[in-house]
């Protein structure tokens, strides 16, 4: 599991940094810096492969990573929706559920990705999440973010 993470921290922190256009740092506690007063958004994508390797990666965030998100990837416009903000968290959950998925698995490994999915999580569930041990979290230019993975069949 330990290089498992590595190399989850190591994609995570190469699509925040490339493709986000956000700093990542280095923090003990990113948990922590998880505000349990505010929302919760979740984008989450499920993937399917050969040899019923199956599975899903979310990432979850709150407002602030959102709104900065979206600036990022769609432009520094004032009047961006609520909607277009979940858009670009469900494409950052997509592009990192591709290459997290060529990490681990080479790139001669077939997979369907799933149209990716966003909600916002009930507090007492993003608290177990935050807390599991296939949870990674982050920080992104103050702000924490959270990836976290789920393997149908983790012995395959």
């Amino acid at each position: 599991m330990v290089n498992f993470m590595i190399s989850c921290k190591e994609v995570s922190t190469k699509i925040l940094e490339n493709w986000a256009m956000m700093l990542v740092d280095e923090l003990p506690d990113s948990k922590a810096m998880f505000n349990m007063d505010e929302s919760f958004y979740c984008a989450t994508t499920n993937f399917h492969g050969k040899d019923a390797i199956s599975g899903s990666y979310s990432v979850l965030c709150q407002g602030q990573f959102l709104d900065v998100l979206a600036h990022n990837l769609l432009g520094n416009e004032a009047n961006l929706t609520h909607d277009q903000k979940i858009d670009a968290l469900k494409e950052m959950s997509n592009v990192l559920t591709g290459n997290l998925i060529t990490a681990f698995y080479g790139d001669t490994v077939t997979f369907d990705l799933m149209p990716p999915t966003a909600f916002e999580m009930p507090k007492e569930l993003a608290n177990i999440v935050l807390s599991s041990n296939r949870t990674l979290t982050l920080s992104t230019e103050g702000m924490p973010i959270a990836v976290s993975f789920s393997l149908d069949n983790p012995d395959v």
